[in-house]
């Protein structure tokens, strides 16, 4: 798809041109660096489809003018030129993309020609490199392969072989086209088929590194590493799908090659292993203890022999770790590994341990071999056990919980080692990634026994982790000679600063630092002791590590004694990591609720829709009943005022009796009982409403008392109750109606309020009638009276 082009990269990229033909041939390794870096801004421009630029021409000019440049270079007679144009081919090849990459066919001829020069080595280096790049940004494109591939990478296998086979070739050089052949043969195994034997030669000899052959070329560890790796893809060079049983013979051959160089390198002791794979002695016990301890002919992995206790460790380690390559690399087809062997070669390698002082620990001398070569031996076995602990690493990643079964056994043989080898830095770092992968795994199914046996694993990682405590002659309530200082912050530490620079001690560090979490996440609270639990988050908050704070809280100590979870680490994780999202989710969770449990049926949907439907008619109900007492309660204050008015106009004494012969009028019953048989206390009515006129209030329990009347309020008790413990507001009554309790005012309601109440109340058409009000004298207890006024609520 065209993309369309910017007028910055159209500027920048004539910028480039510009400067490319400015510059003297001598200069520009100066300022390619520069340019490589424009192109990328450049690379809507370079991958412009031909239509596109032909629209425009000044950007088609201006492409086709750089590639000329470009082309120019790769052919100059100078280093500096064609150094050059190596960088920007493969610059311009990764920005121009697609467009660009199948317009490269005459630059990879280039190259292949600069490749057979006798140009410095960092120009054969960025030369294969360029080209591998080349070859796999084709593998999408099955034309590109077809065009610029198959015809290109047969010349280029053959001209890297013969420049690898040059005295004047570099230690960069070799590295680089033995990471470029493990790249490239996987996915061209035809084409590098027919150079099989020449590519298995060099990586045999680089694994051997044979002493006995006159040579200058020192191979490091990356050259060992690089070798192993594409001696295991040479398997997918087999023909006719017998690439996996090719792996599985090279595999197969180098644990044999293994266990034949154990029986040299270890004949000073007398190992206490027996092979469960059928694996047999490679020489005879007679002639295992005669001569010196050398290998006498090429081993079954077609390694050179070697010769001394020295060099028969180092092959050790080299088959060792060129299983562990087997393991980690790809394989063109499915199949069956044989996990047996590797279990057997690592079971028989951590059997020999270095016997610590007093005690042999299983590890019996053999006494006709002498005690230097043993010596000599307890040296290189730290070595030795960090390659099969490394082994055990790649078995985990690579197996994961398909061998569950196994790893139990694992952790033992790793605490064996490590009991013994403590002392040594990469043993200590190795069974800390170790048992890092391990307790993933298992951890939380180890009991109690299997925890407390991980006890010193565990002080050491603290160890590692912790820095050294100041002498405390010099450092005195966090002052040194007057100044403060702060422990956590120095770096003092059991190892000097040199030390800590080194590679190892990183590795060390980064192990322990990834052990501390997962011994708090993952291993069982209840099963660790609770000094090693303390030591675990002491370290963790002295060192600051996030993940151990985090575990930690997450899996809180257990108080065996109290059966009680202890004191949380949260406070110490929130004040150092106050604005870590982790710590936020655990102070401030807010997650939504979650539905669980199983779905409801239809019926039990349905009886809580009933259920609601009935709430919902109980609430209209209430405020229909609330809104009828309203009403009522306005018509009882409208009748108490016109009675009130009346009052004020008569100029009769006796303003009781006529109220008393109104309610005997409007009632129409006959009393059955004598309802006065007790005068009640007077009570002063407000002057403004009655002048001085006195009314009798009913009694506290006559709501409670029941007449003939009484029935037709049955439906509605609590309304009639609350009806008679009204009381009016001696006040100009106001538009919202005002009701207090008997508590709230003392003064009472008399009977000739009641009386009109009850005639506007009949008034209305309705059936109900006041019940008849007893005027008895209030002899109950004021503490009953307060238990009948907690039942009086305002409306």
């Amino acid at each position: 798809m065209s993309r369309k082009s910017s007028p910055q990269a159209v500027a920048t990229l004539k910028q480039i041109s510009y400067r490319i033909a400015s510059t003297p041939v001598e200069r520009l390794p100066q300022i390619i660096p520069n340019l490589a870096g424009l192109l990328w801004n450049c690379r809507d421009l370079l991958g412009s489809t031909s239509a596109f630029t032909k629209q425009g021409s000044d950007d088609g000019m201006l492409i086709h003018r750089l590639n000329v440049q470009l082309t120019t270079l790769l052919q100059d007679r100078t280093v500096q030129g064609r150094w050059s144009a190596v960088v920007l081919t493969k610059a311009i090849i990764e920005a121009g993309g697609l467009e660009t990459l199948s317009k490269s066919n005459g630059w990879v001829k280039n190259l292949l020609g600069i490749l057979k020069k006798p140009d410095p080595p960092t120009t054969r280096c960025l030369t294969v490199i360029t080209l591998t790049r080349i070859f796999t940004l084709t593998w999408d494109h099955s034309n590109l392969i077809r065009e610029i591939t198959t015809p290109a990478l047969p010349t280029f296998i053959s001209t890297c072989l013969s420049n690898v086979e040059r005295k004047t070739c570099s230690s960069s050089e070799i590295q680089t086209v033995l990471e470029a052949f493990a790249v490239l043969v996987p996915r061209h195994p035809a084409t590098f088929r027919t150079f099989e034997g020449q590519i298995r030669s060099l990586c045999k000899r680089i694994l051997s590194n044979d002493e006995h052959i006159a040579r200058s070329m020192y191979y490091s560890e990356g050259h060992r590493a690089a070798a192993r790796l594409l001696l295991v893809a040479l398997h997918c060079c087999a023909p006719k799908h017998g690439a996996f049983e090719k792996w599985d013979e090279t595999f197969k051959t180098t644990t044999t090659a293994a266990h034949a160089t154990c029986d040299r390198v270890f004949r000073a002791v007398i190992e206490d292993w027996k092979s469960t794979s059928g694996i047999q002695p490679s020489i005879s016990s007679q002639d295992l203890v005669v001569g010196e301890c050398q290998s006498v002919d090429e081993d079954a992995a077609g390694l050179s022999r070697w010769s001394g206790i020295f060099a028969g460790g180092q092959r050790l380690i080299t088959l060792v770790d060129l299983v562990s390559s087997h393991v980690t690399s790809s394989t063109a087809g499915p199949g069956p590994v044989r996990l047996g062997m590797m279990l057997d070669l690592i079971t028989r390698i951590c059997g020999v341990i270095v016997p610590t002082a007093g005690r042999q620990d299983f590890t019996k001398p053999n006494q006709q071999i002498a005690k230097d070569e043993r010596d000599a031996l307890y040296t290189l076995l730290p070595g030795v056990h960090v390659a099969v602990l490394r082994l055990m690493i790649v078995v985990l990643e690579r197996f994961g919980t398909a061998i569950t079964s196994v790893i139990p056994g694992l952790l033992d043989q790793s605490l064996w080692v490590f009991r013994a080898e403590k002392g040594d830095d990469s043993i200590r770092a190795a069974i800390y990634a170790l048992h890092a992968d391990i307790l993933t795994l298992i951890g939380q199914t180890l009991d109690k026994d299997q925890v407390i046996e991980l006890t010193q694993v565990v002080m050491s990682c603290c160890s590692d982790l912790l820095p050294e405590d100041e002498p405390t002659s010099a450092v005195m309530n966090g002052t040194f000679n007057g100044i403060g200082i702060n422990k956590h912050s120095s770096n003092g530490s059991a190892r000097s600063a040199h030390t800590k620079s080194t590679a190892v001690y990183h590795e060390l560090e980064h192990a322990a630092a990834r052990l501390l979490p997962v011994l708090l996440a993952k291993l069982n609270a209840r099963h660790m002791p609770r000094k090693l639990r303390a030591q675990l988050d002491r370290t963790a908050i002295l060192i600051k590590n996030k993940e151990g704070l985090i575990a930690s809280v997450l899996n809180p100590p257990v108080n065996a004694a109290a059966t009680g979870l202890q004191s949380s680490l949260l406070p110490f994780l929130a004040k150092l990591f106050p604005s870590c999202p982790e710590v936020e989710a655990i102070l401030r969770p807010r997650m939504p609720v979650l539905l669980t449990g199983r779905k409801g049926s239809e019926e039990e949907e349905e009886e809580e829709e009933e259920e609601e439907e009935e709430e919902e008619d109980d609430d209209d109900l209430e405020v229909e009943d609330a809104d009828e007492v309203e009403d009522e309660v306005l018509e009882i204050e409208k009748a108490g005022s016109e009675i009130a008015a009346k009052a004020q106009a008569s100029a009769e004494p006796d303003l009781l009796s006529a109220l008393d012969e109104h309610l005997d009028s409007t009632s129409g019953q006959d009393q059955s009982e004598d309802l006065y048989d007790a005068t009640p206390p007077a009570s002063t009515v407000n002057a403004s409403a009655f002048g001085s006129a006195t009314v009798t209030a009913p009694p506290i329990g006559a709501s409670k008392r029941t007449t003939p009347h009484s029935g037709a309020l049955d439906h509605e008790p609590e309304q009639s109750s609350k009806r008679q413990r009204m009381t009016l507001d001696p006040e100009p009554v106001s538009a919202a109606p005002s009701i207090t309790s008997v508590q709230e005012q003392p003064a009472v309601l008399g009977a000739g309020l009641a009386a009109a109440a009850a005639e506007a109340l009949s008034d209305d058409g309705s059936d109900f009638e006041m019940p008849p009000l007893t005027m008895e004298m209030d002899t109950d207890s004021e503490d009953e009276g307060d238990e009948e006024d907690e039942d009086v609520f305002p409306l």
